[in-house]
């Protein structure tokens, strides 16, 4: 995989399974996601934070919801994208993303849990 990456575990032991996470500066997004190792590759996460997307076209992956934002000045610098499976959306209380290039989310796993 080109970019720098960052590989997270946390064990939640919620439905005793680990919550995998990945942040990775993918120094521009266009055409990666047509290539299968990529997807495979950030298919193997629960949530990825995506840095330097370089664009304002939708991105979609099978599988997750996908939050994103780019400064609308010029989008084909900086930008960030959050996708997290599907599965997980139901944890999702907040998703901010008023301030150009930054996404901030709130989960609850459970009632006393806060993310």
């Amino acid at each position: 995989m080109t970019g720098s990456y960052y590989l997270f575990f946390i064990d939640t032991d919620i439905h005793s399974t680990q919550l995998k996470l990945c942040s990775w500066n993918i120094g521009g997004i266009k055409d990666k996601l047509q290539n299968s190792r990529t997807l495979e590759y950030i298919m193997s996460f629960d949530v990825v934070w995506l840095l330097e997307i370089k664009t304002s076209a939708k991105i979609t992956v099978p599988g997750f919801c996908v939050f994103q934002n780019s400064d609308p000045a010029n989008p084909k610098r900086g930008g960030v994208a959050m996708l997290i499976k599907h599965r997980f959306v139901q944890y999702i209380v907040k998703v901010d993303t008023s301030s150009s290039g930054q996404i901030w989310l709130t989960m609850s796993l459970t009632p006393d849990l806060v993310l």
